[in-house]
């Protein structure tokens, strides 16, 4: 996957990589991804990813807000999501061959908001089950990838 925006340096790209990783090695988990969200399209894309394959980044490049994905999920009703086990999570299943691929067993997506405004998405995977709701009422904190996500969006707003 190509990450170029012109507007956008590459050292952001770097940044949004090293910040991924901390949240990953923070919760304990093996793999993850960040999206952008694009409002004129209503979309989220990868932006960053770690750990996971080309068809599963494929597959997960573009994702629509409400889509059956955790990180979907998450963006459109604006709460945390945790997958405990895609295995048991009928709205997952067009999801599960690739998460099965990569040994994933439990997902949690987290919604990222600048203010009040959605700016992508954090997920993380997991290589055993969680004991979890599918909702989480408390939504971790992600300032510095938040920020550097606002700032991505608002370089490309200012280039139209």
């Amino acid at each position: 996957m190509e990450r170029v925006l012109p507007q956008v340096p590459r050292g952001v790209f770097k940044e949004l990589d090293i910040l991924l990783a901390g949240a990953i090695k923070l919760n304990a988990a093996s793999k993850g991804m960040l999206h952008i969200y694009d409002k004129q399209k209503d979309m989220l894309t990868i932006v960053s990813h770690a750990g996971l394959s080309n068809e599963f980044i494929s597959h997960f490049e573009k994702v629509k807000l409400f889509d059956t994905s955790a990180c979907g999920r998450a963006a459109g009703t604006g709460n945390v999501i945790v997958i405990g086990d895609v295995t048991k999570d009928l709205a997952y299943k067009p999801h599960l061959t690739f998460s099965m691929a990569e040994g994933i067993k439990a997902v949690q997506a987290t919604p990222l908001f600048e203010g009040k405004r959605l700016v992508g998405t954090l997920t993380i995977h997991f290589e055993n089950t969680k004991s979890s709701t599918t909702r989480s009422t408390v939504a971790p904190s992600y300032p510095e990838i938040t920020s550097l996500l606002y700032e991505i969006i608002k370089q490309k707003e200012n280039s139209l």
